[in-house]
C-alpha cells in the first residue's frame, strides 16, 4: 500500500450489503498546470456475499478555498454501471427511517443513493461545502432526475476563473444535505474510527508530500497579476538548498506600468529561509533588494483583505487589510507551513523608538528577550516569533491565499537547487549601519 494511503473496512450486517471497503489517498494536483491543490481521493465499495462488487463511488476532495469536492463516479468500479441485482432495488433505511427504527415504504433507498450518502458524510468531514458531479445522462432525462430528487441542482461548471462553462450538465448540492438525506448513520459509524480527525492526517501527509517534492528538488513557482496596483505582477518561487534540509522562498510584486519598454519596476520584496528541521521560518529581507525600504507606490497601503477577523463587526466588512509587504511575508509564511513549519522568526535593528517592534506585534509577533542582542549604544537587535498558522491567518491575503491553489506552476517540469555557498547567513542580510532586516516602512 502506498504512503498515505488509508483503508477501512466495515462488516454493515445487511441483507444485500455484506461489507463496505473504503480508501482514502492524500496527493498533491490540481490540473491546468497547478501542483499544489491539496486533494484526497475517496472510494468507497458496497460489497455483498463472495465479496461481490455491488456499487463503488468515487470522489475528488479539493482543499481550496473554499474546499469543494467532486463526484467521479457512481456505479462500479472501471466505470460500469451498478450491480444488475440492486438497480432500483430500494433495500436501505434513509437516516430519518433509521433514527426511528423503519424499515418499510418510502424510506428506503438505493444502494447507490446510500453509498452517496455516505461518500458525502465523509466529505464533511473534510470540510466540504459543495458537491459537484456531471450527469453523463443518455438524453432521457432519467438521471438528472434521479439527482434532482436527491437534492442536486444544476449549475454552470468551470474549475477555472478564464473557463468558459461546460456545455455537459453538471449537477451540485450541500455535501451536509446529501449527507442527512441519504449517509446510514450506521454505517458511518461502523467504517469510520472514532478517533480518526482529518484534518490532522491530511496536514500530516502533506508535509510528508512536499517533503518528498523537496528531495526531488521539484519546488513550485508561481507568477499572477494582482488586484493592486494596476499592472503589477506577483512572483514567487521556492528553491531547494544542496546538501541541506533548508529551503529559500523569494517573493516579489513588479509593476510595469509606466516603465520604459516594459521593463518590470520591484515594488516589494520578501526573502525568507525555511529550517525545515527547526520547524522554522525566518524573515531575511523585506523591502526591496539590495537593502531599500518598499516603494512609496505602495508603503503603508492597507488594501488586502485577509483571513483572521477585526476585534469589531462580522462578515467581509470586519477583515482587518494589510499592505503589500506584510501580505508577501504572510503568503510565503504560509507556504512555509506546507513543509511543517510551525514557528516565524525575525531579528529587528530597533533605533529605541519601538515602532517598528510594535508594528509587528499588531500582527502576533512577540519579543523573545532572550535573544535581544545589543548592536551597538542606540540600536538593539530584538527576535520576534509567533506561531506561523496565526501569522499566515493575519498576514496572507485571501486572494493570494486562493491564487496558491489554482496558479500554474512554472516549475513543474525543471529541477533547480540553490547551492548552499549562495544562501548567506542572515547577518549577510543585515543593511549597513545595523538597520533592520525590513526596509523602512511596510
Amino acid at each position: 500500500m502506498a504512503a498515505g494511503v488509508l483503508r477501512w473496512t466495515a462488516d454493515v450486517g445487511h441483507g444485500v450489503v455484506e461489507r463496505l471497503d473504503c480508501q482514502l489517498t492524500p496527493f498533491l494536483g490540481g490540473g491546468r498546470g497547478c501542483t499544489s491543490t491539496p486533494q484526497v481521493s475517496i472510494e468507497v465499495w458496497a460489497l455483498g456475499v463472495q465479496s461481490e462488487e455491488l456499487v463503488y463511488c468515487h470522489a475528488k476532495v479539493m482543499a481550496r478555498v473554499p474546499c469543494s469536492a467532486e463526484v467521479e463516479w457512481l456505479g462500479r468500479s472501471s466505470h460500469r454501471p451498478a450491480a444488475q441485482r440492486v438497480r432500483g432495488l430500494r433495500c436501505v433505511a434513509a437516516p430519518d427511517s433509521e433514527a426511528q427504527g423503519e424499515s418499510v415504504g418510502t424510506n428506503l433507498m438505493t444502494v447507490a443513493e446510500a453509498l452517496l450518502g455516505l461518500i458525502s458524510a465523509l466529505l464533511c468531514f473534510f470540510e466540504v461545502g459543495m458537491i459537484e458531479l456531471e450527469v453523463m445522462d443518455d438524453g432521457s432525462g432519467r438521471l438528472g432526475n434521479f439527482y434532482a430528487n436527491l437534492g442536486f441542482s444544476p449549475v454552470l461548471h468551470s474549475n477555472w476563473e478564464t473557463d468558459k462553462p461546460r456545455k455537459s450538465l453538471w449537477m451540485a448540492a450541500a455535501a451536509v444535505t446529501i449527507a442527512k438525506k441519504s449517509g446510514p448513520s450506521s454505517w458511518i459509524q461502523s467504517l469510520v474510527p472514532v478517533q480518526f480527525d482529518p484534518m490532522v492526517w491530511l496536514n500530516d501527509n502533506l508535509v510528508k508530500l512536499w517533503s518528498e517534492r523537496a528531495l526531488g528538488g521539484r519546488l513550485p513557482q508561481w507568477s499572477w497579476r494582482v488586484s493592486w496596483p494596476s499592472r503589477a505582477v506577483l512572483e514567487m518561487q521556492v528553491f531547494p538548498v544542496t546538501g541541506s534540509t533548508d529551503l529559500l522562498i523569494d517573493a516579489s510584486i513588479n509593476s510595469r506600468a509606466g516603465a520604459v519598454l516594459q521593463t518590470p519596476f520591484e515594488l516589494v520584496y520578501c526573502r525568507c529561509k525555511v529550517q525545515r528541521q527547526l520547524k522554522k521560518v525566518t524573515l531575511l529581507w523585506l523591502g526591496r533588494q539590495n537593502f531599500k525600504g518598499a516603494s512609496v507606490a505602495i508603503r503603508g497601503k492597507q488594501v488586502y483583505a485577509v483571513m483572521g477577523r477585526s476585534c469589531s463587526g462580522t462578515g467581509e466588512n470586519s477583515r482587518p487589510q494589510v499592505t503589500a509587504a506584510v501580505g508577501l511575508l504572510g503568503t510565503i509564511v504560509r507556504v512555509a507551513a506546507w513543509f511543517g513549519v510551525t514557528t516565524a522568526s525575525m531579528s529587528v535593528r530597533d533605533d529605541g523608538s519601538g515602532k517598528l517592534v510594535s508594528y509587528f506585534e499588531n500582527f502576533g509577533f512577540v519579543t523573545s528577550t532572550s535573544k535581544s542582542e545589543s548592536i551597538d549604544e542606540e540600536t538593539v537587535s530584538k527576535c520576534l516569533c509567533a506561531p506561523s498558522d496565526h501569522i499566515a491567518q493575519q498576514c496572507c491575503p485571501l486572494e493570494w491565499g486562493k491564487k496558491l491553489f489554482e496558479t500554474e506552476d512554472l516549475n513543474r517540469f525543471a529541477k533547480q537547487a540553490f547551492k548552499s555557498a549562495h544562501l548567506l547567513e542572515e547577518s549577510a542580510y543585515e543593511a549597513p549601519n545595523g538597520r533592520e532586516c525590513m526596509g523602512g516602512e511596510t
